[in-house]
């Protein structure tokens, strides 16, 4: 089966969609609340990849999942081509619509998006959101999640996630 519910503030709206046994979820929530840090296991990986890509974004989620006693996801080259495709397109429909026709070639990924449509929206904001809304913590803190990339663009953030 599948849920979704959903809420917004004016600082901004979150979405999330992933693949599971039993279906997939979708939400809308906000926060505004936010802390900086980066590092995987001590490392920090280097952006070696298109300006869009948020290697921020990333080390963050990591020394997130690494704090829960979690393994740390792995950059992937093709999660991020997939990330960079949906944050040009949410651009001008924000929603998990155009991610299903990469769920249904893949069935082991998951995605979560946030926009904020005014100021600056920094990764630590975007990851402080999903952590906070219990349908995006599940993909980005989920154990089945071993690999991925996160996008930014214009006040729009996606993460792509596999198995």
């Amino acid at each position: 089966g599948s849920s979704s519910s959903s809420g917004s503030s004016s600082s901004g709206s979150s979405s999330s969609s992933g693949s599971s046994s039993s279906g997939s979820s979708s939400s809308s929530g906000s926060s505004s609340s936010g802390s900086s840090s980066s590092g995987s296991s001590g490392t920090t990986v280097t952006p070696t990849v298109p300006s869009r890509i948020s290697m921020e974004a990333f080390n963050i989620i990591n020394q997130e999942r690494i704090s829960r006693g979690l393994s740390a996801i792995t950059y992937d080259a093709e999660c991020a081509r997939i990330a960079l495709l949906r944050v040009d397109e949410i651009q001008t429909d924000f929603s998990h619509d155009g991610f299903y026709k990469y769920l249904n070639a893949n069935k082991k990924l998951g995605e979560v998006l946030t926009m904020k449509t005014k100021g600056d929206y920094p990764a630590s904001q975007a990851v402080t959101n999903w952590i906070n809304s219990s349908s995006h913590y599940k993909i980005i803190m989920g154990e089945n999640y071993k690999k991925g990339a996160f996008a930014y663009y214009n006040g729009r953030w996606v993460g792509i996630l596999s198995k």
